[in-house]
């Protein structure tokens, strides 16, 4: 998943797979890499994010039986 700051916002681009109860969440919660240096500690690389389901740009795949 790539991230980078576009202004003043963030952008966050890239799939991902396996999200139990995607099909039917109306909201996420990401956890993605905001550091681009790879020595940052885990615990300062990372920002957490809660997007709207019908943030432009999600898709959402096929459902796979359980």
């Amino acid at each position: 998943m790539l991230n980078f700051i576009e202004g003043d916002s963030y952008v966050i681009n890239g799939p991902k797979a396996w999200i139990t109860g995607g099909g039917y969440a109306t909201w996420f919660f990401v956890l993605a890499r905001t550091e681009t240096d790879p020595k940052t500690p885990a615990g300062q690389a990372f920002t957490a994010f809660v997007v709207d389901g019908d943030t432009p740009g999600i898709s959402r795949g096929k459902k796979v039986p359980e």
